[in-house]
């Protein structure tokens, strides 16, 4: 895939060759850009029609467990792997409540620049950590949670373009099955989820 001049890495192609997966570099330019698909990585040989596409600085998304909205929300610190959500309500999976106080890991996309950037195509590093250069905000019943409650908004370790943010459930936070959350990064607000909060 060359996107504005560049070959991008390729992460596979699904749904029997109708979607291409591909990670856009760090470094691409902001604006206006032309995207095609290329043979053996020879841009001379185009085999798609040209797409435009705009880069900009931040679009975040929070990934969901289901088509109601459920955030892919983890309490941090547990024994196991454990969602915000009612008890019971993800199959497959564990899920309960969080309680005020606890962390949580919110998992998303498109929080844009970190520092430091990681090879494209390679996973993002643990030490150190990848961190969002745009200021990353989480809203939660209506709230921004203030700034000492956050631990780290960047690239999730060992992840390619997955990007997690950890903050802490306010003391203030409402309670209920289905808690509103959403980010704000670079004042660009994500899609609305769901947690749950006891």
């Amino acid at each position: 895939l060359n996107i504005g001049g560049k070959l991008v890495p390729l992460f596979g192609i699904y749904n029997n060759g109708t979607q291409i997966n591909a990670q856009l570099p760090f470094d691409a330019p902001l604006g206006f850009a032309q995207a095609f698909l290329v043979i053996n990585g020879n841009p001379q040989t185009p085999v798609s029609d040209t797409e435009g596409i705009t880069v900009v600085p931040a679009n975040p998304g929070i990934f969901t467990t289901n088509a109601a909205g459920q955030g892919a929300i983890l309490i941090a610190g547990l024994s196991q792997t454990t969602f915000a959500a009612p008890s019971g309500s993800i199959p497959g999976s564990y899920s309960q409540p969080a309680a005020k106080g606890q962390y949580l890991t919110i998992y998303c996309t498109g929080l844009g620049d970190v520092s430091p950037r990681p090879t494209p195509g390679q996973g993002a590093g643990s030490s150190p950590l990848s961190s969002a250069v745009l200021p990353v905000k989480v809203n939660i019943g209506g709230s921004v949670v203030p700034a000492t409650q956050y631990d780290f908004a960047g690239l999730a370790p060992g992840f390619v373009g997955l990007y997690q943010v950890n903050v802490q459930v306010p003391t203030s936070a409402p309670t209920g099955p289905t808690v509103p959350l959403f980010l704000l990064v670079g004042g660009v607000q994500s899609n609305t989820v769901t947690i749950a909060i006891q």
